[in-house]
């Protein structure tokens, strides 16, 4: 629904909870992340049983800079040919 511009990075809004989860789990297919859940309830009806609850995911990538040297976990070198699990960053695009 909405993607705001926050101090540590982007924030994104999403109408359904199972966007946002196909969302997260797409960004951790492609990137390395480190990844933090939080549930907060919202309302409850105690008369129908029914709660809502807002929920939060954190992904945190991370900072990596010209001249770094990396390690890329095994199944991820496999994915990308076969490659190095230690790797130098040689350019950003």
């Amino acid at each position: 629904m909405k993607v705001r511009e926050a101090s540590d990075g982007l924030d994104f809004e999403f109408k359904e909870w199972n966007d946002a989860v196909k969302f997260v789990e797409f960004i951790q297919a492609k990137f390395i992340v480190w990844k933090k859940e939080s549930k907060q309830l919202i309302s409850h009806n105690a008369n129908t049983g029914v709660s809502i609850y807002k929920y939060s995911y954190s992904l945190e990538l991370p900072p990596i800079c010209k001249d770094d040297i990396i390690y890329v976990p095994p199944k991820l070198s496999k994915s990308l040919g076969g490659v190095s699990p230690l790797l130098l960053v040689w350019k950003l695009g």
